[in-house]
Order: structure tokens, then sequence, then C-alpha cells
């Protein structure tokens, strides 16, 4: 997407100051920066580049169905990737390039390491399903909780996967639960973007 590009970390800054020779009986000319131009230097002309190495994007729920899908798109971009999952073995398939880590987003103490250097952490987890006793109270309320305090400490940016229809009065857990997420983010100094995607259905392991 567009705006991975526009954050920082993502940029480079090219400066390059050029030369424009002098014809014979020609009087220097002022460039637009107040120099004069037009007489060779002295010593070679040199442009200096400044590259910062791109953060690490954190994905949570990277190895589920929404997850699975996004990891590789980033890593294919060329951008520098980490799976935070609580099962190693679900993300074997992800492909070489991508790192992963061992991590609950319901245990705060695992998530300091997992986010160490992150620039944006991208929250797809969902605990409308799943094995460990998962519910949206304890992942989409509580664990999207800790993860937004881990992203502050890390000093990055978060990227919250909601849904259409999250709302305090909803009638379904998972939407009350989302909503509540937001409103976490909004209240925090984390730079945040919500996005709030229509609901999908998959099957169950």
């Amino acid at each position: 997407m567009s705006w991975w590009s526009s954050w920082p970390g993502q940029q480079r800054a090219l400066r390059h100051d050029p030369v424009q020779p002098q014809a014979p009986g020609q009087q220097p000319r002022q460039g637009g920066s107040g120099r004069q131009r037009g007489c060779a230097p002295a010593h070679p002309v040199r442009s200096r580049i400044h590259v910062r190495i791109a953060p690490v994007i954190v994905v949570a729920g990277g190895t589920g169905t929404l997850g699975s899908r996004l990891v590789p798109r980033l890593a294919e971009a060329g951008l520098a990737v980490r799976v935070l999952t609580r099962d190693l073995a679900r993300a074997r398939y992800l492909g070489p390039g991508v790192e992963v880590v061992r991590g609950d987003v319901r245990d705060a103490a695992s998530l300091g390491r997992a986010l160490h250097g992150a620039g944006t952490v991208i929250s797809a987890v969902h605990g409308f399903a799943g094995p460990g006793g998962v519910s949206p109270a304890s992942v989409d309320r509580a664990g999207n909780a800790n993860l937004i305090d881990a992203a502050s400490t890390a000093g990055a940016a978060f990227v919250l996967i909601s849904m259409v229809g999250a709302s305090p009065g909803h009638p379904i857990g998972l939407f009350r639960a989302k909503h509540a997420a937001e409103e976490m983010l909004r209240a925090s100094r984390v730079p945040w973007t919500i996005v709030r995607a229509t609901a999908f259905m998959q099957t169950g392991p």
C-alpha cells in the first residue's frame, strides 16, 4: 500500500550540487541558492546520499487467514517483516526473509523482545475462535491493549485491523472488543491507523 513509503525511516534524501561549465568571456552566474557557478571546482563534485534502514514491521496474527496473506506481500516488497505467533510451526510456510518470534498478545511480558526495533506494529489478531481458550475479551480487547503499550514503549506506529460495525453496543462481543481496542489506540500517544474491514468467514482447524 502506498502509505508505507511515506513514513519516517523509509525515505532517502539525495543532495547533489551540479556545476555548469563557463563559456569564454561569460560572467559567473548566480544560482538559485546564491552560490557562484561557472568555475570548475578545485575538488571533485560530491554527492551525499543518506539512506536510513527501514525499521521492522511486526505483524501480530501473521499466521492467521488475514496475516498469512499480508506478510508475503510485505516481504516481496522488500520490507523487513517479523511475525509474532504463539505457534512457530504455523509460520514455516511463510518462506525465507520473514523473521518469526514466539509471543502471545495476552502475555505482556512476551512482547518487549518481539517489538524490539519495530517501526510499525500491525495487529491482525482476533479471538473469535481458535485453540487455547482465546476470546474477544482476552485477545481483541486485553491483547490489543498489551500490544499498544508495547508499541508505545518501542516508539512504533500502530495499525489496527478492526471491522465495520464495531461499536460499544453491538450484540456480538467481537465487535464490542474491536471498538474497545480502537478507543484505547485513539487515547494512546502512538501514531495510529485503524482499518475497518468487512467481516469474513473461515473454517476452523
